[in-house]
């Protein structure tokens, strides 16, 4: 019963992570701290980082919904959750301090 709420955190961390890369993709390389992400964003753009996000939230649903030991989805799921909410607190330090991206 846990999942649902988790699952549904993920997701919106995940939307505002995308808005987030859209609206400041012109300093998306000086913030950018996963290297994958960097590497799509100079190879294919924008469109392919908002897929590549995608594809790896999709995934780690797929995967913690599959047939499998119960460890193995607490410990997925609890995983994807720790990044998500390092991820918003990333945002919410952003949003409440100010905007971290340089205007030129």
């Amino acid at each position: 019963m846990w999942r649902i709420p988790v699952w549904t955190f993920v997701g919106l961390v995940t939307y505002v992570d995308i808005l987030f890369a859209c609206r400041h993709q012109h300093t998306l390389l000086i913030w950018e701290s996963n290297p994958v992400a960097v590497f799509v964003y100079s190879t294919f753009g924008i469109f392919g980082v908002i897929s590549l996000r995608l594809a790896v939230t999709f995934f780690a649903y797929i995967m913690s919904q599959m047939k499998a030991r119960a460890g193995f989805k607490v410990a997925l799921t609890g995983f994807v959750l720790g990044l998500h909410l390092y991820l918003a607190a990333l945002y919410a330090i952003i949003f409440i301090g100010g905007d971290i991206c340089p205007t030129y």
